[in-house]
């Protein structure tokens, strides 16, 4: 079973007075809209080339989305 590569999140607000206190699991999703599990692997870690390299088990769909925003 491959694992997917979730989408970037939203940046937070707040600062270290008035802290952002808004759930924002509800906003986690992955590339190719497949559920999210614990297995999935972050964007910023997917688009390294130690990453690619490595031959981690990735979804397809996930792996040519990554491919083409690289490419841009």
């Amino acid at each position: 079973m491959a694992s997917h590569i979730r989408a970037a999140m939203p940046r937070k607000g707040g600062n270290s007075f008035y802290r952002d206190k808004t759930d924002y699991t509800a906003y986690a999703k992955t590339l190719c809209g497949a559920a999210v599990t614990d297995k999935d692997v972050d964007l910023r870690t997917a688009s390294t080339k130690k990453f690619q390299a490595s031959g981690w088990p990735v979804c397809q769909a996930c792996a040519n989305l990554v491919a083409t925003e690289g490419a841009k």
